[in-house]
């Protein structure tokens, strides 16, 4: 990419970018990548996060533009730009191939604590859904992808003479399904494949027609948005919308759900406030799937969950874990069994820490789940951040 030094600068180019990436989509011959944004989750308190501090090193380092913009150098080759989004957000605006700029994106997430991807799950996908609905035609298509990988699912033993010669002796319990079609058509078939098929609840990416140009946005469940829109400051709106309804989903979990206690000097009184986080599973797990997941994710703290600590058995196929989250390393407590999660957020954990439970517990190791914060539920969270916001 292109070396900038004020924003506008950056703008105009984006802006001719897009129109031209989606010119050469339309004659199917794209010439280099398209603009893939990834939006990065810091703090609540985001004063103490400045991005800058984890990308000057040997490996990399990074230049000012102007209203907080700066851009990144990777082993000499500017491999995007960053730009701060509503405080506790930052979003990484890159051209490059995918496979040169999710490694790194990948990388930054994992290395540095402070920081963690964004985590859409079944239920904010639903969501965004209806805000569709009814800010486009019918008659307009969308794109949806539902995926379910049962990462933690124990390969059992298979006489290979029971094989055909091209078939693979281990498998696991995996469902990718794309669905193309008219809005009108998606609204009247969903509700009817997830009674058949539960994975159709674990949906991990959708593409939407642009709502001011041509072409449309494509977004995946871990924060990234690809324009392919002719169109920067389409792509951008996008953004805007999708970080404001997350940020505030993800301030009232943290302020219903986070356990705080006071005391009350002139009354003697120690009070405590915060709700429990319960997940429960619509069909409960596999014995092996589970204690797969528990010493996957606990014991050799492997994953994409992030939560460290030690498991304590209380009985066949349960667990008390007294965890932490490490993105802030915040204390996340968890009485896990076959049926359901039951969860305490402490009051210095991240409400994204319960998205990406909710995500990742979805897409590989159950994808129908109900999900409550106290007596509310998760899709009434998110409900009601929207109408908070302007997306009624």
């Amino acid at each position: 990419m292109d070396k900038f030094k004020k924003k506008n600068e950056l703008y105009d180019y984006l802006e001719t970018y897009a129109s031209k990436r989606k010119s050469e989509l339309d004659r199917k011959k794209l010439d280099t990548g398209l603009i893939k944004s990834y939006i990065i989750e810091t703090a609540r308190n985001y004063e103490d996060v400045d991005l800058r501090r984890y990308l000057n090193n040997t490996e990399t380092s990074t230049f000012d533009l102007d209203d907080g913009l700066f851009g990144i150098n990777l082993s000499g080759e500017i491999i995007g730009y960053c730009e701060p989004f509503m405080g506790r957000y930052y979003v990484l605006y890159s051209g490059l191939k995918t496979e040169t700029v999710e490694p790194f994106y990948r990388r930054l997430i994992l290395d540095n604590f402070s920081l963690d991807s964004c985590w859409f799950a079944g239920d904010f996908f639903d969501k965004l859904r209806e805000i569709v609905y009814g800010a486009r035609y019918d008659y307009q298509y969308l794109k949806i992808k539902f995926e379910y990988i049962n990462e933690f699912e124990k390969h059992g033993e298979t006489d290979e003479n029971e094989l055909d010669e091209d078939e693979f002796i281990i498998e696991n319990k995996a469902s990718k399904i794309v669905i193309n079609e008219r809005i009108r058509k998606i609204r009247e078939i969903l509700p009817e494949l997830r009674d058949l098929f539960k994975p159709f609840y674990s949906q991990v990416f959708l593409r939407v027609p642009s709502a001011a140009g041509k072409g449309g946005h494509e977004i995946y469940n871990f924060g990234k948005v690809t324009n392919r829109s002719n169109s920067f400051l389409d792509h951008k709106n996008i953004l805007n919308s999708i970080i404001r309804i997350y940020k505030a989903v993800t301030e009232i979990i943290e302020d219903e759900s986070n356990i705080k206690f006071e005391f009350e000097a002139e009354d003697n009184l120690l009070s405590m406030s915060g709700k429990p986080v319960l997940i429960k599973f619509i069909d409960p797990l596999d014995p092996e799937t589970f204690e797969n997941f528990v010493s996957s994710t606990f014991v050799k703290n492997v994953g994409p969950f992030r939560i460290a600590g030690n498991p304590i058995k209380t009985g066949d196929n349960s667990y008390v874990v007294y965890g932490v989250d490490r993105h802030l390393y915040g204390k996340i407590d968890l009485d896990i069994n076959l049926e359901r999660f039951l969860i305490i957020l402490h009051s210095d954990t991240c409400g994204n820490t319960l998205h990406r439970l909710i995500t990742n517990t979805q897409t590989k190791i159950t994808p129908a789940l109900n999900i409550k914060i106290g007596n509310k539920e998760y899709r009434e969270i998110i409900t009601n951040a929207m109408n908070k916001n302007g997306n009624s």
